[in-house]
């Protein structure tokens, strides 16, 4: 008698879930224009920074391998595997 109990507990509990979201109204949303302030801050990039980033400036320096070994292929083609910190 108890599994009949619990399972007319559930199919009664996802009835009710069912019957809420039936009769419930939609929900609603209202869109507009980012301030132009906000739109200024986010789409550009201070003087200051841009001179401090030269053209051709690496972060980090490529590093040569001592002992070469055979190249990286993917399909029968020679391949570049890269890996970077992504911030």
């Amino acid at each position: 008698m108890a599994p009949v109990a619990g399972v007319t507990a559930v199919l009664a509990i996802v009835a009710t879930l069912v019957a809420v979201k039936l009769t419930s109204a939609p929900a609603t949303g209202s869109e507009s224009l980012a301030p132009t302030a906000v739109v200024s801050r986010v789409t550009s990039v201070p003087a200051r920074l841009l001179a401090g980033a030269a053209a051709g400036q690496a972060l980090t320096p490529l590093l040569t391998t001592r002992t070469p070994g055979r190249p990286l292929t993917a399909t029968g083609r020679k391949s570049l595997a890269a890996a970077g910190n992504h911030r």
